[in-house]
């Protein structure tokens, strides 16, 4: 006969039927953080494959059909002669007696050559003197100033007057002309006709 009171108790043992924890890269992909940081290299994984794809297109596109630019070619040296400079036209001098201010508007101041020839006569009055001219014809009445020299210190005057050349200072009278040399200076003389003062410059002439 067994007695029961000396019966020892049984103990339940509980066994876990889940698997182990891993270790190593395993147990740290397996883990939440370990996914989350696998997935983000994924996606930049896929971002740069992406954008190496875009760039590749894109710069593919704007080299194709480009043209390299053209370099002219050097311009040949110039073997043409130089120009030859054209020397200025040198015009005549215009004759003294050509020139005339204050004419007669109603005839002709300067006689064509050979027409007239100035009558040969003397003029005495005062310091002047007059000399008759046969290599110049002017017409009647016409006063020209021929030159301007200076005499011992003093300016002198050329003056023709009606086939006379007379040569006279500052306040001398031409001969027995109506004209008076008020004032000599440069290439001009100041000549008076009565009540009436003008100025001829060497070479101009004034018809009364």
């Amino acid at each position: 006969m067994v007695d029961n009171m000396n019966t020892a108790p049984v103990t339940e043992v509980e066994v876990d039927s889940g698997t182990a924890p891993q270790s190593g890269m395993a147990g740290f992909l397996g883990s939440t953080t370990g996914r989350i940081i696998l997935g983000a290299v994924a996606v930049l994984v896929i971002l740069g494959a992406a954008a190496a794809i875009f760039l590749t297109f894109f710069s593919g596109t704007g080299t194709t059909g480009s043209t390299p630019p053209v370099t002219p070619p050097p311009a040949a040296p110039s073997t043409a002669p130089p120009s030859e400079v054209e020397s200025p036209t040198v015009r005549n001098p215009v004759p003294l007696q050509d020139t005339f201010t204050f004419r007669n508007i109603f005839r002709p101041t300067i006689s064509p050559p050979g027409t007239e020839t100035a009558d040969a006569g003397d003029g005495a009055s005062g310091d002047t003197s007059g000399t008759g001219s046969g290599t110049v014809s002017y017409p009647d009445n016409t006063l020209v100033l021929l030159s301007i020299k200076t005499v011992d210190g003093e300016p002198v005057g050329t003056f023709y007057w009606n086939g006379t050349e007379y040569t006279a200072g500052e306040g001398d009278r031409l001969g027995d002309t109506p004209w008076r040399v008020i004032e000599i200076s440069g290439n001009s003389a100041v000549m008076q006709y009565g009540d009436t003062r003008v100025t001829l410059s060497v070479g101009q002439g004034l018809s009364k």
